[in-house]
């Protein structure tokens, strides 16, 4: 008897490497749970469907393999859509399947029935409905190569209900709608020897990536070129962009750079486009990107475009280094120095008692965490803090998109990808109550998680802004209450602590990770702005 194609879903997945599937329930992909019992795909069950996608989400850059996100139909479809833009302005692969209305329903007004691929459409690197149960296997596959190949992203397939109950046939769906997969474009030899000569005639040459060639495989290989070529490379992943806190001091340099690499990195906001004062008026620049028609570039600036696969590049690059492309050993070394320092006026903060600095709590923290351990920080002003004075390899961010919220959903995804690794969250209190619930979560798979809120009982990015832009007397709408967040973590199961002073948070951090448990402390800081570095 042929499968059915929930039956044929779930096999795919599982022969494509999923191992964890981040899901909310819903009437249009209940076939899809029955066919996962009995085998060894995981159903992990959120709270919402938008921390569904920021799992996948963090799965997808954890692992470089995209994770998957499965969800009902209409208002289910459309909880997404704010965590598919951090995940596509973070460029993470993952797919999303949306279940639908059955396909002869289609056009009727059927229950929850919307233009879910349209919706989508914006916010993924593509997006299109199934159309027959025989091309559940090939529309699958096509969804892992684009999510995780040139510039990686989220996908995104709506299924129609009926497609998932009935057997594969023998009669095959028509070709001529079958995609077919981009081949990634290589770096011709003209550019190549170009990228080499501006590089080696440089004084001050630089390399920023964009936030996939950021991350552990390929920003390996961007260190590998770094050394070889004698060029520092900084990533730029961060919705501050050239202001990055975690840059530090090397931030304050970037406009003494007279030539300029950005591999997968757009010329956009977070590089203030290209301008003075963050780089020189003179500065060249060379964009070598997946996707370079897809953006437009100031053409005040001096910018050499290569439409080449950034990772393949780099990799034509290396082949051709057999010495460094500058002896100026200075440039890198001071960048370098930049980057690992901390002003020295900060030293203050980090004994600031009652409430704490946010540099009090990196003080603390540094000595009990291990470099193996995970940092996920979600977006506001306590996150740059931590940014800024905690210094670790393995580190996940709100992204680009500037985003708030999904640091909690997101560092459950990053335990389940590495057991092993601690994973610490760090929140602000009105990111924080986004997604507090995916402690629900945490308890009922035992993923345990270490969250760090830093409560100073306000919205403080926006009041920050309000008191620049309209002055202290006119501050409205963002204030909080000095929740304890740690007491609702504990009424879940899990491990709470509310800590107000320097010498109770060591304490707290301690019975946190010796608890476990899914951990909240709760921290009552200063309403700090974020640190600017000039």
């Amino acid at each position: 008897m042929p499968e059915s194609g929930a039956r044929t879903l779930v096999n795919t997945l599982l022969q494509l490497g999923v191992t964890n599937l981040f899901t909310l329930s819903g009437n249009q992909i209940l076939s899809i749970y029955d066919a996962i019992i009995d085998t060894p795909l995981r159903l992990i069950h959120t709270r919402h469907e938008a921390a569904a996608v920021h799992m996948a989400d963090a799965w997808g850059r954890a692992t470089e393999n995209p994770g998957v996100a499965l969800v009902t139909a209409g208002p289910g479809h459309c909880n997404t859509i704010s965590a598919l833009y951090v995940a596509r302005m973070a460029e993470s692969p993952l797919v999303l399947l949306s279940g639908h209305c059955a396909q002869s329903d289609i056009g009727t007004g059927a229950f929850q029935e919307m233009d879910q691929v349209a919706i989508a459409a914006p916010v993924c690197k593509a997006s299109w409905i199934m159309t027959h149960p025989n091309r559940i296997r090939e529309d699958l596959e096509y969804a892992f190569y684009l999510a995780r190949n040139g510039r990686p992203g989220p996908v995104h397939i709506s299924i129609p209900s009926d497609i998932l109950g009935l057997p594969l046939s023998d009669s095959n769906p028509d070709s001529s709608k079958t995609p077919v997969a981009p081949s990634p474009n290589k770096i011709n030899k003209t550019d190549r020897s170009t990228v080499l000569s501006k590089l080696r005639s440089a004084k001050k040459p630089l390399v920023l990536t964009g936030p996939s060639m950021s991350r552990d495989r390929r920003w390996s290989q961007v260190q590998k070129f770094s050394h070889l070529a004698n060029i520092p490379a900084l990533p730029m992943d961060s919705p501050r962009g050239v202001n990055d806190p975690w840059l530090r001091e090397a931030s304050t340099c970037l406009n003494q750079a007279d030539v300029v690499l950005l591999l997968n990195k757009k010329l956009d906001f977070s590089m203030q486009f290209g301008q003075a004062p963050a780089f020189a008026s003179n500065c060249e620049f060379i964009v070598v990107d997946s996707e370079i028609n897809s953006f437009t570039i100031n053409q005040n600036i001096n910018v050499k475009r290569i439409d080449a696969d950034p990772e393949l590049a780099l990799a034509s690059l290396i082949s051709q280094l057999e010495e460094p492309l500058t002896s100026n050993t200075t440039w890198n070394e001071e960048l370098q120095l930049l980057r690992n320092r901390l002003p020295e006026s900060w030293k203050s903060f980090q004994t600031s008692s009652s409430p704490l600095h946010p540099m009090g709590i990196c003080s603390v923290l540094d000595p009990l965490i291990r470099d193996h351990s995970v940092f996920v920080c979600d977006g506001g002003e306590f996150g740059q803090w931590i940014q800024a004075g905690l210094d670790r390899t393995h580190r996940l961010i709100n992204g680009p998109s500037g985003a708030i919220g999904g640091a909690v959903s997101m560092g459950l995804a990053a335990k389940l990808a590495d057991p092993e690794k601690t994973v610490f969250v760090f929140s602000g209190d009105g990111a924080f109550g986004f997604h507090i619930m995916e402690f629900d979560t945490a308890i009922r798979y035992n993923i345990p998680v270490i969250a760090i809120v830093g409560n100073d009982s306000r919205w403080n990015a926006e009041h920050v802004l309000q008191m620049k832009h309209y002055g202290d007397t006119r501050t409205i709408g963002c204030e909080l209450l000095p929740s304890r967040y740690d007491k609702i973590v504990q009424s879940l199961g899990g491990f709470g602590a509310s800590v107000n002073n320097m010498e109770d948070l060591e304490t707290a951090l301690r019975d946190a990770l010796e608890s476990k448990l899914p951990a909240c402390v709760n921290v009552s800081i200063e309403g700090r702005a974020a640190p600017v570095f000039s």
